[in-house]
C-alpha cells in the first residue's frame, strides 16, 4: 500500500509540474484527468506489488488523496472549502482511475499499453486544452446601493485601509478576499493596487470624473495555483 501511495503522488506531481510550468494550461485535463491518473497510479503500483483485489486497491487510492489534502493543508496550498469544493469531483474520479489501474495491472496482453496510455493522458489533454484556449469578451453590468453621498463613497472606493473586521468562516476556510487597496498617483493613468490575501491585482485608471465615475482595467492578478506557478 505503501509503495502504492508514493507512486499516486508522484504521478500528482508529474502532472500538475508539467501542467503549470511546462505546458502552463489550466484547463479540464488538469482538474479532471490528474485524480484519475492519481488514482490509476495508485492502484496500478499496489496491485504489483501485492495483488489483493478491488477493494484493497480502492483502499490504497483513497489512502493517497488522503495524503495529498492533508499535505496541502498543512502546505497552506489550498484550503479546507477549496478541498470540500473539490472532494465530490476528484474523489469519483480517483476511484475510477484506481478501478482502471487495476484492470490494466492484471490485463496481461495489453497492460504496457494500458499503462503506457494512462501516462499520456493528461499531457495530451493538457497540450489540446492550450491548442483549444479561448478568451471570450463579456460585458458585466452590476449596481449597488449606498446610503451617502457621492464625494463620501468616492474615497472609500479609490482606496480603502486594512479590513478590520474578521473575515466570515468561509474566507477563513481557504476563499480568496480583499483585504486593502491603494493607489498611485491620481486621475487617469494611476495605478489602484486592490490587495488580496492570495496577492494583488494591477488596476490601471482608464476613467477618472471624481466622485462621479470611476474606471479601470486589470492587467495583472494572483495566479491560480500560484505555489506551482513561474
Amino acid at each position: 500500500m505503501a509503495w502504492g501511495i508514493v507512486a499516486g503522488l508522484v504521478a500528482g506531481l508529474a502532472c500538475v509540474g508539467l501542467g503549470t510550468l511546462f505546458i502552463r494550461s489550466y484547463g479540464i485535463a488538469l482538474f479532471l484527468a490528474t485524480p484519475f491518473v492519481v488514482g490509476a497510479a495508485s492502484a496500478f503500483v499496489a496491485e504489483s506489488i501485492n495483488p489483493r483485489g478491488v477493494s484493497q486497491a480502492l483502499f490504497t487510492v483513497l489512502g493517497t488523496i488522503g495524503v495529498i489534502a492533508g499535505a496541502l493543508l498543512l502546505l497552506a496550498v489550498e484550503g479546507l472549502l477549496c478541498m470540500l469544493m473539490a472532494a465530490p469531483l476528484a474523489l469519483p474520479l480517483a476511484l475510477l482511475g484506481g478501478m482502471v489501474g487495476q484492470s490494466i495491472r492484471r490485463w496481461e496482453a495489453g497492460g504496457p499499453v494500458g499503462a503506457a496510455l494512462l501516462v499520456l493522458l493528461v499531457p495530451s489533454g493538457q497540450l489540446i486544452d492550450k491548442a483549444v484556449e479561448q478568451t471570450p469578451s463579456r460585458v458585466v453590468h452590476s449596481a449597488i446601493v449606498v446610503n451617502a453621498s457621492p464625494a463620501q463613497v468616492w474615497d472609500h472606493v479609490v482606496k480603502f485601509d486594512d479590513i478590520g473586521t474578521p473575515p466570515a468562516w468561509y474566507f477563513r476556510a481557504g476563499l480568496s478576499y480583499p483585504v486593502r487597496a491603494r493607489i498611485e498617483g491620481t486621475g487617469v493613468g494611476a495605478i489602484r493596487w486592490c490587495e488580496f490575501t492570495t496577492g494583488s491585482f494591477r488596476e490601471p485608471i482608464t476613467a477618472w470624473d471624481a466622485p462621479a465615475r470611476l474606471a479601470f482595467d486589470v492587467t495583472e492578478q494572483p495566479a491560480p495555483l500560484t505555489e506551482w506557478s513561474p
